[in-house]
């Protein structure tokens, strides 16, 4: 199941759809996150962070992650937190990607 990060709607859903995979929408994380970030580096921040769902390979996805992760520490550290604390959300589809 794919929503934004609202805390009642993911609490409902881990209730009601017990055993149900949840993703974070990347619409949603995109936005939160570019909120962090100055207008001059949204546009790189943007591209690294869409680059993660395009790589299909899990230990590429975490390598990728990890590398954008420190990007944005040293450039943007208030957009670093909201970063390192939502990895598993690029990473939940992984199981799901060599599906039709």
């Amino acid at each position: 199941m794919i929503s934004d990060a609202h805390l009642g709607l993911t609490a409902a859903i881990k209730r009601m759809f017990q055993g149900c995979c949840w993703q974070r929408c990347r619409v949603h994380f995109l936005r939160n996150l570019l909120s962090h970030v100055p207008k001059a580096g949204q546009d790189m921040v943007a591209a690294a962070m869409k680059a993660v769902f395009v790589i299909q390979a899990p230990d590429q996805v975490r390598a990728h992650w990890q590398r954008v992760t420190e990007m944005l520490r040293k450039q943007f550290p208030s957009a670093a937190p909201m970063k390192s604390a939502r990895i598993h959300c690029g990473a939940a589809a992984l199981p799901f990607l060599r599906r039709p």
